[in-house]
């Protein structure tokens, strides 16, 4: 599970254009144009400012927990969140 996440979520990054530098590694991307609600844009701004991070950043992790997901059902195995005593499934997500 946790090659999803390194795939995924980049630890530092820095953009160029058309490339992401991370660490000592340079990817090519890909720009992608996304239509959303302001609603959808005002909260991916909230998220990004509170965190120090880019909106791309936020969609980027995003997607690596998503993924993360896909490859927990692939394997027939459970996504579980514990808080303290409580535990709760996190069903149909997917």
């Amino acid at each position: 599970m946790t090659d999803v996440l390194e795939r995924h979520i980049p630890s530092v990054t820095t953009s160029k254009v058309g490339k992401i530098v991370t660490g000592k590694k340079t990817r090519e991307t890909v720009r992608l144009s996304l239509d959303v609600s302001p609603e959808f844009y005002e909260r991916l701004g909230q998220i990004a400012d509170k965190h120090h991070r880019s909106k791309s950043d936020v969609l980027r992790n995003a997607f690596g927990l998503f993924a993360l997901a896909v490859q927990i059902k692939d394997e027939q195995k459970r996504l579980v969140i514990e808080d303290g005593d409580t535990r709760k499934e996190i069903v149909n997500f997917i």
